[in-house]
């Protein structure tokens, strides 16, 4: 059986998946690399709210002789009541040695709720959202986001399984980025429990610093305001993404 968070008859699920994609990331700005490739990692379990994504990219600038390589981890964990970022980085000059970079931090939310609170939390704020269209049976919904000097609009894409198709964003930003455009296309979409270890940092992680509290961002969506509040979430943008 899946493990599915039901928001409204005709509206938005929540279903606990796994997915890939090779995404593409560009940049308006020429002064800004886009990355040559990314490959996404990404499991959702509804039963325990936990969210696990691993991201790699590549950036080949030859005209400079730069080639790059990062690789990061982003989990959230109710029960911990915690987020964690593990990040590191090769970058390779010319004929000059790798110059490496490893970094981990872990952000608090000591006064979030228990699972099953987080959930309801989370049910009750998208109760009412509905798809901006549907084609072909694919639920589209768009979501406005602005503030610190950026404004544009994600939208995710759910097909009848409730299982993500695909996310995109166009974003206005302040220079030098001016513009960022992301397609993440999907495969390999499973309805499916993920395995459990995702949500925990690796034995091979770093130590791990604690994150720098950030406010939560102008005028966002007010879906996630109550969700934030309702959870019990002080910094909010750490965890919502």
């Amino acid at each position: 059986m899946r493990s599915v968070l039901v928001a409204a008859a005709a509206g938005m699920e929540l279903v606990s998946q796994t997915w890939t994609s090779d995404a593409k990331f560009t940049y308006d700005s020429t002064a800004i690399p886009s990355p040559t490739s990314t490959k996404i990692t990404f499991a959702l379990d509804v039963d325990t709210m936990d969210m696990y994504q691993f991201t790699v990219a590549e950036v080949d600038m030859p005209q400079y002789k730069v080639k790059s390589t990062s690789e990061s981890t982003m989990i959230y964990n109710v029960a911990d009541k915690k987020s964690y970022s593990n990040m590191k980085a090769s970058t390779i000059t010319g004929d000059q040695p790798p110059q490496e970079h490893a970094s981990c931090t872990i952000a608090d939310y000591p006064n979030m709720k228990d699972v099953q609170t987080v959930k309801k939390c989370f049910h009750d704020a998208i109760a009412d959202v509905k798809p901006t269209s549907s084609e072909g049976g694919v639920d589209r919904y768009d979501y406005k986001m602005e503030g610190s000097g950026a404004d544009g609009t994600t939208s995710m894409y759910l097909d009848s399984s409730n299982l993500i198709q695909k996310l995109h964003m166009d974003m206005k930003m302040p220079d030098p980025i001016k513009g960022q455009h992301v397609d993440i296309p999907t495969k390999d979409a499973k309805a499916e429990k993920p395995d459990a270890s995702l949500f925990k940092p690796g034995n091979d992680w770093p130590k791990c610093d604690a994150a720098k509290e950030q406010p939560m961002p102008k005028d966002m969506p007010a879906a996630l305001v109550a969700f934030a509040k309702c959870a019990g979430l002080d910094s909010p943008s750490q965890f919502i993404i």
